[in-house]
């Protein structure tokens, strides 16, 4: 008689299918009674973890093994994942794709979403991405249900077409396939590495107190490093940290890893260095790298775990490297990966080792490690050996060993930051969630707007906590004190309980450093500072350990040179800025006033009197009367400069009425008296944004008749009107708000088709800083542009002018006068008359600020500053109305073919609008009187603007 064979069935779920885990075992039962079934001499034992015994040793070592014994193994998951489950899951998956045994079973329970919470619940999400892949696999037998009754039914299908199955195809001879196989990377390997790499490394995304999971592929942008392999030979073998002058075009990191043995990874802290490990490891280990080869076997080190190791006595060697996998497989990855497999996968060349946070690990153990693994990687050429740290972390050994090959971390370029906010809040918000892009675009214009955050967004961790902070506020503070100590206080909110301290303790050793002028301070210095800041509870701890922890936590110091020195210098100077509030008991002034005359506190005493304004704004605006009050009759320049922007650091409706009019006119008079250009340029930015709008549309009216125009010929020139300045970026604000760009009447034909292309909504420069002072010249503004501005100024006027660009007669007339002057001003040229290339202010000025360089008709920049368009065509030297817009000409310029465009732009036959008047970017003799250049209407470059001109109907 045949014997009965027995099907062990091993169920494995979280606590939250418990009804239907009873169904299985029901369905088991029911088999074993059909006489279908019973006829094949089958019987189902159905086990799960309830059934085991207790025993010594990890539970789940033990319901491992049960699992290993198992025919077929089914799996039922609702809203948890369950580690276990996904650990008793991935064994029996890797053991069926290489034994086809046991076979597997997979349900899912329909999981209600009620509410956004849902949605971001990491339980959850775990569980459809599972979904997913196991749907989008189509290897197993699998099954959605809703209620009991629909799952019973589909369980004992798949059960009689499960056995059918294994009795027509018995399962091969595990040793068999083993050789047949080769080196496998372990399935439950591949699933833990993507769970723990699924995330952003972030120590503190909160919003209410609840974490919000931000996922690594969606958020991640590469990092960049000049070619190491395209350095000059004079490199510096010894000292890697050390940053060379490369005119190489940067490539990806990830490029570099891919195609050498070794690399050496060195960035400051924040820079993304870890992040980019466990991108790299993860699409290795899915086979979507397109920098590496296929089939290789990540592995991930930290160096900060290597703690364990008993290195002290022993040669560092590729057997020592061995014993370190050995014991770091069995302490971290134990049930995932072992030394066996990687071993397997050296033999074959196919391993990559990412070895992280270098700077984390003494330097006899780090020197240890790094002999011992390069000399393992040389015995199993070609594995690949990456290394990440900060700049220390790379001295000693590492140097000397990798330090041929070295990828240095670049900040984020502007292209770069804004892919990061908006894939950031697509993620945060869900994918085209129209709160996540309209709060993407907002913040991407608000930081073009402002430089003086231009630190907070030059790494990965910093621009992190920026878009934590957008993502709080809706915004960002107005006042850079605000600003600044917000995001200080979200840097060091992952202290939890210890924040104060934590605070404290920066703002101590911020303060010291700058008041003894020093950039950078010894660690013990540093340790100094923390003993007297910080008590310790746990009598195991030491302040030196303490402040290991501390300092790369903060994300604002590194080590370099052998001191610890604040990323940048605004940090130290905003830190030392809150100590001085935080100590000041009676007179603000008096303690800020010692420091007003030194030039170094400059920043220090802005950000002390914006700071001060948050809590105390009456005080704020006393101390910058108060220097605007010292000396009238013998004038302190800086101090009055100083005074004015720091105004600025104090918000717009906390600034008193009678101290902003007192800064206005110190500002006037520095002007008027005719100041050095950089005072000039932060005189007139200060009055800007301050308020000051007086005479900027104004117009002079320039007497009619006969011309003798150099290269023009003798014209005869009816009366008109010119604006006395460029357009301003105020003026221009007004032909925004009143719908310039959405009002088809103020737009030529060709503009329409133009605007039509590139739906454009304000100039190019529109939310740049540098650009966008009230006062300066509107930049950024194509011809068309222009025109529609002048179509839409009459429409708002209607006072009888008609309003055009001005021609190049009307403009050459303007600017030489019959006299034929040279320059607008009359003859020669220096940095005290006008803004160009040698005034070495490098962006357009405000109007009006050299007043010695206008007109005797009084009209203001025509030389220099920015080039201005005119309704003559370059070639024809004759008025047109509109200009023809070639779309082929815009795609050259897109793509930054410069040579192309250029070459197209001297057809003799092509219609292109005349520019005159020179720029702040360009020499002296571009600011003649006779000077012609041009460009296609559709251009927006920054050192191009426009006036208007006008004639009585």
């Amino acid at each position: 008689m045949q014997d009965i064979k027995e099907f062990q069935v091993f169920i494995a779920s979280p606590s939250d299918v418990e009804e239907e885990k009873k169904i299985v075992r029901k369905v088991c039962e029911n088999l074993n009674k059909d006489p279908l079934v019973r006829g094949k001499r089958i019987q189902l034992e159905h086990k799960g973890w309830e059934d085991l015994a207790p025993s010594a040793g990890r539970p789940q070592d033990t319901i491992n093994s049960l699992q290993e014994k198992c025919d077929i193994f089914v799996c039922i998951l609702h809203r948890k994942y369950g580690t276990g489950t996904m650990e008793e899951f991935w064994n029996a998956y890797e053991s069926w794709k290489n034994f086809k045994k046991p076979g597997i079973l997979f349900y899912f329970k329909k999981a209600e979403i009620s509410s956004l919470s849902d949605l971001e619940d990491p339980q959850l999400k775990k569980v459809f991405e599972l979904k997913d892949k196991i749907q989008k696999d189509e290897l197993l037998l699998y099954g959605n249900f809703t209620t009991p009754e629909d799952f019973e039914t589909i369980l004992s299908d798949h059960f009689k077409k499960l056995i059918s199955d294994l009795l027509s195809k018995p399962a091969e001879e595990p040793e068999k396939l083993v050789k047949k196989s080769g080196a496998r990377i372990p399935e439950k390997y591949r699933a833990w590495l993507n769970d723990t790499t699924s995330c952003m490394d972030i120590d503190c995304i909160r919003q209410d107190s609840r974490v919000i999971n931000v996922s690594l592929p969606e958020i991640f942008q590469p990092l960049f490093s000049q070619d190491p392999d395209k350095e000059p030979e004079k490199r510096k073998k010894k000292d890697p940290s050390a940053r060379l002058d490369i005119a190489e075009a940067p490539v990806p990191i990830e490029a570099l890893a891919g195609k050498g043995k070794t690399l050496l990874v060195i960035g400051t802290a924040g820079s993304g260095k870890t992040t980019l490990a466990r991108h790299m490891a993860r699409t290795i280990v899915n086979n979507t790298s397109p920098y590496f080869e296929k089939d290789l076997l990540p592995v991930l080190i930290f160096f900060k775990d290597l703690k364990f190791y008993p290195y002290q006595g022993k040669t560092p060697c590729a057997e020592a490297a061995n014993d370190i996998l050995g014991r770091y497989c069995s302490k971290y990855l134990s049930g995932f990966l072992d030394l066996e497999t990687i071993l397997l996968f050296c033999e074959k060349g196919k391993c990559v080792f990412f070895l992280d946070g270098l700077d984390e690990a003494e330097q006899e153990l780090r020197d240890f490690a790094a002999v011992s693994f390069a000399d393992f990687r040389v015995s199993c050429d070609p594995v690949k050996l990456v290394l990440l740290g900060r700049p220390h972390g790379a001295e000693g050994k590492v140097g000397e060993r990798f330090g041929t090959r070295v990828g240095r971390v670049l900040d984020l370029t502007h292209e770069q930051v804004e892919a990061f906010i908006g894939n950031w809040f697509s993620h945060v918000y869900s994918e085209g969630s129209v709160s996540g892009e309209t709060l993407a675009g907002s913040m991407k214009g608000d930081i073009r707007a402002r430089e003086d955050i231009d630190e907070l967004k030059k790494n990965p961790l910093l621009l992190t906590a920026m878009c934590i902070l957008y993502h709080d506020l809706k915004e960002l503070p107005n006042q850079r004190a605000d600003l600044y100590n917000r995001y200080v206080e979200r840097l060091f909110s992952k202290f939890g309980d210890e924040r104060i301290k934590v605070t404290n303790f920066m703002m101590n050793l911020a303060h010291s450093m700058f008041e003894a002028g020093e950039r950078g301070i010894d660690e013990a210095d540093a340790v100094k500072t923390l003993k007297n800041h910080y008590k310790i509870e746990d009598m195991d701890k030491t302040h030196e350990d303490l402040f290991k922890r501390i300092e790369p936590a903060t994300g604002l110091l590194k080590f370099e040179s052998g001191r610890y020195k604040f990323i940048h210098l605004t940090f130290q100077e905003f830190l030392t800025a809150r100590y001085l509030v935080d100590h000041t008991e009676d007179s603000p002034f008096d303690i800020i006033s010692p420091h007003i005359e030194h030039k170094r506190y400059e920043e220090v005493v802005k950000l002390f009197i914006g700071f001060l304004s948050i809590r105390n704004s009456g005080g704020a605006n006393k101390i910058t009367r108060q220097i605007l009050e010292e000396n009238p009759g013998e004038p302190k320049v800086d101090n009055y400069i100083l005074a004015a922007e720091a105004l600025l650091d104090i918000h717009k409706d906390n600034r008193q009425e009678k101290v902003v009019d007192l800064a206005k006119d110190r500002m006037q008079a520095l002007i008027r008296k005719g100041e050095a250009p950089n005072i000039l340029l932060r005189a007139g930015e200060a009055m800007g944004r301050l308020g000051f709008a007086a005479g900027l549309e104004e117009f002079v009216a320039i007497p009619g008749g006969t011309y003798d125009l150099d290269g023009l010929g003798k014209k005869k020139i009816q009366a008109f009107e010119i604006s006395r300045f460029p357009v301003t970026n105020l003026w221009y604000a007004q032909f925004i708000k009143d719908g310039g760009y959405e009002t088809e009447a103020f737009w030529s034909g060709e503009g329409r088709k133009w605007l039509g292309q590139n739906k454009v909504s304000e100039p190019g420069s529109w939310r740049e800083r540098r650009f966008n002072c009230p006062t300066s010249p509107v930049v950024g503004v194509s011809w068309f542009e222009a025109e529609a501005f002048c179509r839409w100024l009459e429409t708002k006027n209607g006072d009888g002018f008609s309003c055009h660009l001005p021609t190049e007669e009307e403009w050459q007339a303007t600017a030489a006068g019959k006299e034929k002057r040279e320059y607008p001003w009359g003859d020669g040229i220096d940095p005290q008359k006008c803004n160009y290339d040698e005034t070495k202010l490098g962006k357009p000025s405000p109007v009006g600020i050299f007043s010695g360089g206008k007109t005797p008709e009084g009209v203001h920049d025509l030389g220099g500053n920015v080039w201005e368009w005119t309704r003559s065509g370059y070639h024809q030297k004759k008025t047109y109305e509109d200009f023809p817009y070639d779309p082929e000409m815009d795609e050259l310029l897109r793509k930054k073919d410069f040579a192309q465009y250029s070459n197209k732009l001297l057809e003799k036959d092509r219609i292109v609008p005349a520019l005159r008047g020179g720029s702040f970017s360009i020499g002296s003799g571009n600011c003649r009187c006779t000077f012609r250049s041009d460009s296609v209407p559709d251009e927006r470059d920054l050192n191009i603007g426009f006036r208007c001109a006008r004639i009585k109907l």
